[in-house]
């Protein structure tokens, strides 16, 4: 909601609502484009969306000059670094909670604890995050959506949105792999995730970025409206991770999501 609203105040014109809302649609439809693609021509933009060239230039030129996309000297569009900012605005006190918790993960554990959040059950952002004193460690874009079906971090948001949306995001999409262990088996996908809201969290083992070990739990909050979910990630490079520490890992993620579920 907060980019319809910034939208609106950069000089989208809302005075006719069935074109206003046709272009703000196609609008959030050309950025959600780059949850699964780091740069896109204007010409793999308008086929993805099945609209004219004119149509997309006229979108994506807007959202060029207002610095939400880049484009580079071969003239492929990126998400702009204005989503930083944008996601360091969102949930405020959510993150302020979160944070001194997730410190404290990350020094017990040694490793990079995140947040995210998701009010759409095809995607999730990174809102807070706390890096790995390591030299090597993962890290994150923040505000950058990214596809809910991959990933411990995806497949726990997924999970634990109502589970009549699960079909709809699983079979409405084409489940590109990310690396050879993504599941894109939809029956497969769709009977994890009935185990991870059973045992509270989920694990990937290079199921996104290859040589990174993810794990996952919900974050819950009763007075948060039920369309949206939280989830609390450490993220592991695959040589650092031993097996026999997966039960603390979980334990200790668990704890930390409780923690952070009581100050909320």
């Amino acid at each position: 909601m907060f980019l319809l609203l910034i939208l609106y105040k950069r000089g989208y014109n809302m005075s006719s609502k069935s074109s206003g809302s046709l272009v703000a649609e196609r609008t959030l439809q050309v950025i959600l484009l780059f949850q699964n693609n780091k740069k896109l021509t204007l010409s793999e933009i308008a086929k993805s969306l099945e609209i004219s060239n004119t149509a997309t230039h006229r979108i994506v030129s807007t959202l060029w000059e207002q610095g939400f996309l880049l484009r580079d000297e071969s003239k492929r569009y990126m998400l702009g670094s204005i989503f930083i900012k944008l996601a360091q605005m969102v949930e405020p006190n959510l993150r302020n909670t979160a944070l001194p918790i997730m410190k404290k993960l990350s020094k017990e554990t040694q490793e990079s604890i995140y947040l995210s959040i998701s009010h759409n059950p095809s995607y999730y952002v990174f809102i807070e995050g706390v890096e790995s004193p390591h030299p090597l460690k993962w890290s994150v874009d923040f505000g950058n959506p990214a596809s809910t079906y991959a990933g411990a971090g995806g497949k726990t948001h997924l999970a634990f949105h109502n589970e009549d949306r699960w079909s709809e995001v699983i079979h409405g999409n084409d489940l590109t792999p990310y690396t050879n262990n993504t599941i894109i088996d939809k029956a497969k996908l769709l009977n994890e995730l009935e185990t991870i809201r059973t045992q509270g969290y989920a694990i990937s083992k290079s199921e996104r970025y290859q040589g990174v070990i993810a794990i996952s739990v919900p974050v819950n909050n009763i007075s948060r409206q039920a369309t949206s979910t939280m989830a609390l990630s450490i993220f592991i490079p695959e040589y650092r991770f031993e097996d026999n520490k997966l039960d603390f890992y979980i334990s200790m993620l668990m704890k930390a999501a409780r923690e952070i579920t009581l100050k909320l």
